[in-house]
């Protein structure tokens, strides 16, 4: 038997990678990249995939997704299972292994009261993250890190910073230094498609070259990303290092979105200023699938991150994959995959101590500004960056000699099938330990899951805002003349598509049977407990159902 993996959404974004001109956002798109490894792997029996309900009747969208995700050989063996987020209890009542892969830190509380509450069989939660923390990641993580330790999950590290990162965060912020762990902090490191990403032949460089209209000649250094300060890198100071470099046919070209509003507006006009507009190349549209395009026809990569949220940097991978010289800083998780000198080049990089003021304006700082304050402090060495991008202009030998040894550290280390052979062998281990959890241990973590997401407590929060709210055991219903007509097949009872997940047409035709059976009077509770027997329905959602008939005047309140 195959492993089965659950996946809470929250649309279709994360499954359409395939999509032509999805703009390029290194999480989605290594979150896309699992998912998509994850469907086409042999070892997993099914995806599991819970969406809200606005999204699940969209029938004809998700065809679209299973077709574009599965291989032919994969398709029609009911591998991609589509579900209605409310319908996870009955889905989960199998009692069946499966991971929950939960998306983001962020999401770990609410769906380990999922898991906490719903779960039958053994059901490890595997986090993946994505960047170090910010205040509204510490707020989402709160809940989480003061609920009962569980020894089979995990929170998946891109970078052994991004662990040591949440390890603070965890214990030493939301709580005291010593408090134990949520949870287990493992790391698996981003893969990349190493078939998508090669290096390029002579030919190949010549036609990426024409199809971006980029210059034939000369020597193109490339860097690929959103281009903000704010969450990714600041490019002002590599515009300045690229002007101290002594050039004559050389380029620095800068791809990807716009991530602040009038950014490149500035970067052309430092251009202008600096009198490099005519080496200095910007394209703003970048699509997803042109990346490799690009990598082609670049002859080394520079990426000066300085933020926060950059805790690994897939294009740098990517780059790497594709045969390309690295220049990064020597900041968080980049340091982790350049061997400075072998593969390309680690630019020393300095921060200074974080201003009090940002620090306390942190909990009414949006996320995205509260990376660009701290990464203006810090400093990525200008001299030594330029030493080292003259260095690789000037020679086709060291660029040809780092771009070999980054490809086979690739191959080596991060390629896809690599990586998820990591993420089986860990998942592996967390179902061994979920199997070994006592009735005792289960009966502690499941007791504490309503504090985790707090669910809205509607009975008693709106209470008051009826007349009257109906007591099942004393009022009494009774179908109306529509509703007779409705009974006998003489008009059609229709439903919002949203509410359709949490209709069970059996539970109505029964409550249509029940009533005719008594001559149609009876109390909400005595509809109940008799459709409760047909149906095993529970109560509360066959009252959910007169809800609705009475909503539709096809039951009325005597």
């Amino acid at each position: 038997m195959g492993r089965i993996v659950s996946l809470i959404l929250d649309d279709f974004n994360l499954l359409e990678f395939n999509f032509s001109g999805k703009t390029l956002h290194g999480a989605n798109v290594a979150t896309e990249g699992i998912i998509g490894r994850l469907a086409r792997d042999e070892r997993i029996e099914a995806l599991e995939i819970f969406l809200d309900p606005g999204h699940i009747i969209q029938q004809d969208r998700i065809r679209e997704i299973a077709i574009s995700l599965l291989p032919p050989e994969r398709q029609g063996k009911d591998i991609l299972r589509f579900y209605p987020l409310h319908s996870l209890p009955e889905v989960w009542a199998n009692g069946l292994p499966r991971i929950l892969f939960c998306l983001d830190p962020e999401r770990m509380a609410r769906e380990r009261y999922l898991r906490d509450r719903y779960a039958i069989g053994p059901t490890p939660i595997a986090c993946d993250t994505h960047a170090m923390a910010h205040y509204q990641m510490s707020h989402f993580l709160d809940r989480y890190s003061r609920a009962t330790p569980v020894a089979f999950d995990s929170m998946i590290n891109i970078s052994r910073a991004c662990m040591e990162g949440n390890k603070k965060l965890l214990a030493g912020i939301l709580t005291p230094v010593g408090t134990p762990l949520p949870c287990r902090q493992d790391l698996i490191y981003r893969g990349v498609d190493i078939e998508e990403f090669q290096p390029a032949t002579p030919e190949r460089k010549a036609e990426a070259r024409r199809l971006l209209k980029l210059p034939e000649n000369g020597c193109i250094a490339l860097y690929l990303g959103r281009m903000t300060p704010k969450s990714k890198a600041d490019l002002m100071p590599l515009l300045r290092v690229f002007d101290q470099i002594e050039t004559e046919n050389e380029y620095l070209v800068l791809a990807g979105a716009e991530g602040m509003p009038g950014y490149i507006d500035e970067l052309n006009a430092l251009g202008k200023e600096l009198g490099i507009h005519d080496r200095l190349i910007i394209h703003s549209e970048v699509p997803t699938d042109a990346r490799s395009v690009y990598y082609a026809a670049a002859d080394f990569f520079v990426f000066p991150g300085d933020t926060l949220q950059e805790a690994l940097g897939n294009t740098v991978l990517e780059a790497m994959a594709s045969g390309l010289a690295t220049i990064v800083s020597h900041w968080d998780g980049m340091r982790e995959l350049v061997a400075d000198g072998v593969t390309g080049f680690l630019i020393p990089t300095w921060m200074m101590p974080i201003s009090d003021r940002v620090s306390a304006f942190s909990p009414f700082t949006h996320w995205n500004n509260e990376y660009l304050l701290t990464a203006q402090s810090v400093y990525v060495d200008p001299k030594h960056l330029a030493e080292k991008m003259s260095l690789l202009y000037q020679s086709v030998d060291l660029r040809t000699q780092m771009g070999a040894a980054a490809r086979l550290a690739v191959d080596g280390k991060y390629a896809s099938n690599k990586i998820i052979d990591q993420y089986h062998v860990l998942w592996d281990e967390l179902e061994e330990m979920a199997r070994k959890e006592t009735e005792q241990e289960a009966s502690i973590r499941r007791a504490g899951a309503m504090s985790l997401a707090f669910p809205t407590p509607y009975n008693y929060l709106i209470s008051h805002y009826p007349t009257n709210v109906i007591d099942p055991k004393t009022v009494k219903v009774q179908l109306t003349e529509y509703g007779l007509a409705v009974v006998r097949g003489n008009s059609q009872l229709t439903f919002y598509d949203e509410t359709l997940p949490l209709i069970y047409p059996a539970v109505i035709n029964r409550i249509y049977e029940f009533l005719t059976s008594i001559r149609n009077v009876a109390t909400v509770a005595e509809i109940s407990n008799a459709v409760v027997k047909l149906t095993l329905v529970e109560e509360d959602d066959i009252r959910y159902h007169v809800a609705l008939l009475l909503k539709r005047s096809v039951l009325q309140i005597v």
